[in-house]
């Protein structure tokens, strides 16, 4: 009897001591794995710190953490990182703000040319080194801003000549499409950077230099050869320079 209760004694002390050095499992079974990390059930009421819990949710979905409070935006998952704003005095007003700053630079409600041509002229200008309000007062001379200006001889806001339209088509790898008004904004500020470039006009400042770049793209290089500074193109010319300016002066 005595070795029954000795024996039933030390299987309860084994049972014992293995339970205490076991792992317990149960919760970690029970509970079912994260699978989605939008669930609703696993959002909390409230953080305690609701920026420090934003960017860390940030960073499960884009794998980089942002700072919310440098950066005023939260980043769209669903866009594949792109920048979504979401606060009125954060990024979209900024954008919105650079935009209009550098709208400010090109962009005349004075100026019949479309909006996007506006645009495309005052980019090619940047790309191509050539002033922008001078071009505007080129294309004010020669077409009066109508796109589909023609003569049957010469075509476009610039005025581009027809045996030019082929060479420049090439040269320039765009649809020979002179009325046009992208093709011909290429065109034209093609040329006239090429003029600047001219040997007769590179070493040139100022006003002489646009009065010689002009009349050679007015008469062509051999006709400025032969007569010099075009004074009636340039008259009228300047009286557009005149009224172009004054747009951007009157709004600075």
């Amino acid at each position: 009897m005595e070795q029954k209760k000795r024996i039933i004694a030390f299987l309860i002390t084994l049972c014992f001591t293995i339970g205490c050095f076991s792992s317990i499992h149960a919760y970690a079974l029970d509970k079912e794995p994260d699978t989605d990390i939008t669930d609703s059930s696993d959002i909390s009421d409230g953080p305690e710190n609701p920026e420090k819990d934003e960017e860390d949710s940030l960073q499960i979905i884009t794998g980089s953490a942002i700072d919310i409070k440098t950066t005023g935006a939260a980043i769209d998952a669903t866009t594949g990182g792109a920048i979504k704003k979401t606060t009125p005095s954060g990024i979209e007003t900024k954008d919105k703000k650079a935009r209009e700053d550098e709208e400010e630079l090109w962009y005349r409600k004075q100026n019949p040319m479309k909006k996007e041509h506006q645009k495309l002229l005052w980019e090619y200008c940047r790309k191509r080194n050539v002033n922008y309000v001078d071009m505007l007062a080129l294309i004010y001379t020669e077409s009066n801003f109508i796109e589909k200006s023609s003569t049957g001889k010469y075509f476009g806001y610039f005025q581009i000549s027809k045996g030019n339209c082929t060479n420049l088509a090439a040269t320039l790898k765009t649809p020979n499409k002179p009325l046009d008004g992208a093709i011909n904004i290429n065109w034209g500020t093609a040329m006239y950077s090429w003029i600047l470039a001219d040997e007769r006009v590179k070493g040139l400042e100022g006003k002489k230099k646009r009065d010689v770049a002009l009349s050679i793209y007015q008469r062509g290089t051999g006709g400025y050869d032969k007569y010099g500074i075009s004074t009636s193109f340039l008259k009228v010319y300047y009286k557009k320079w005149e009224k172009v300016s004054d747009w951007f002066e009157a709004e600075k």
